[in-house]
């Protein structure tokens, strides 16, 4: 399905952008943890044949509204739905790449090498019809298959993840969070799951699903150096 959020903003113009971009991830979201629940899957079957290492993982997310609304001008929006996979090397990230890359078309890559050490490759694809076929094959929902959300994946090594979350190319350092903005909507509990954070998965090795991130769990991911107040996990 072609990834027609820009239009339908066009066209709803004067309507709520916020219910738009809501009603846009509900009829893919489910579609999304289909797919990301066989990546991890299929991840392990690998893992357990020898063919990618122990340490792999991977993390999946779907772009808070704010996030995106703020960018729809600038921005393809085509990376609403994402995966970074998170390799112990190169090589394993070219193994990856290979055996993922048979079964999607791919639309736009991008291969980062940036002075503060962020080093990455970014895809953006769609599925093609034989994996479809095949993650739809006892789905009740026909209209399940038109529904599969482009996906832009990011390859990146261990190494080059811990920069990017706690080094030189952070998220925070990137972006200029403004950290003590973000812990006071914290301690307000104004930060909110699909409005300014991002929903999260991350992969487990022992289970056949994707883990969804609680709220605080989001929040550490996201903002590292920010120090959560003690309270009961949810």
């Amino acid at each position: 399905m072609k990834n027609n959020f820009k239009e339908q903003l066009k066209v709803n113009i004067k309507d709520d952008r916020f219910f738009h971009y809501k009603k846009f991830v509900m009829q893919q979201q489910e579609q999304f943890e289909i797919y990301i629940n066989y990546l991890n899957r299929y991840i392990n079957s690998l893992r357990s044949e020898g063919v990618v290492s122990n340490s792999l993982r991977i993390r999946a997310r779907i772009k808070a509204a704010e996030s995106a609304l703020k960018n729809d001008d600038r921005k393809a929006l085509d990376d609403v739905f994402g995966i970074e996979i998170i390799c112990e090397s190169d090589n394993e990230i070219n193994t990856v790449r290979e055996l993922i890359e048979k079964y999607v078309y791919i639309l736009k890559q991008k291969i980062h090498d940036k002075e503060n050490g962020y080093k990455a490759i970014h895809c953006s694809f769609y599925l093609n019809d034989k994996i479809i076929e095949m993650l739809t094959r006892d789905s009740a929902n026909k209209e399940a298959r038109k529904l599969f959300p482009i996906i832009e994946v990011q390859y990146k090594t261990e190494d080059v993840f811990q920069k990017a979350n706690f080094g030189s190319a952070s998220h925070e350092k990137y972006k200029k969070i403004d950290i003590n903005l973000i812990k006071k909507l914290y301690e307000n509990n104004q930060l909110k799951l699909g409005i300014n954070l991002p929903f999260m998965w991350v992969s487990d090795p022992n289970h056949n699903t994707m883990r969804k991130l609680s709220t605080d769990e989001v929040i550490e991911a996201m903002y590292p150096s920010l120090k959560l107040k003690e309270k009961e996990r949810i």
